[in-house]
């Protein structure tokens, strides 16, 4: 069975095009810990359309979570600004870009 964060960006490299992201080009890495692992998705974004993959390249902006406190941010029990905020994701590079990216999570239905 496939985790909330794995479904995230499953969901995420199927959306495609993304009309609010339109004049955004941005790279952004997710480096999710979990037992004793990090995962590692990439996400580009280039005028809208999005990419997800799992290479793990230099990028604008990194965010580096637990994967329970991702999840949580997925589901809308958090709020990533606010769990900056209280050190539980850590945030490295273009921290302006962390907006930009919360859009991507603004479309997940009911925290699914």
């Amino acid at each position: 069975m496939a985790s909330v964060t794995e479904e995230f960006f499953a969901g995420l490299a199927q959306r495609g095009h993304d009309p609010a992201l339109r004049r955004v080009t941005c790279t952004g890495r997710f480096d999710i810990r979990h037992n004793r692992r990090t995962d590692h998705y990439l996400v580009s974004v280039k005028k809208g359309r999005i990419g997800v993959s799992r290479e793990k390249v230099h990028a604008d902006c990194r965010i580096e979570a637990d994967r329970a406190e991702f999840d949580r941010i997925i589901k809308r029990e958090t709020h990533a600004l606010a769990a900056s905020l209280r050190g539980t994701i850590t945030i490295e590079g273009d921290r302006e870009l962390l907006v930009l990216l919360i859009r991507l999570f603004r479309e997940v239905p009911d925290g699914r």
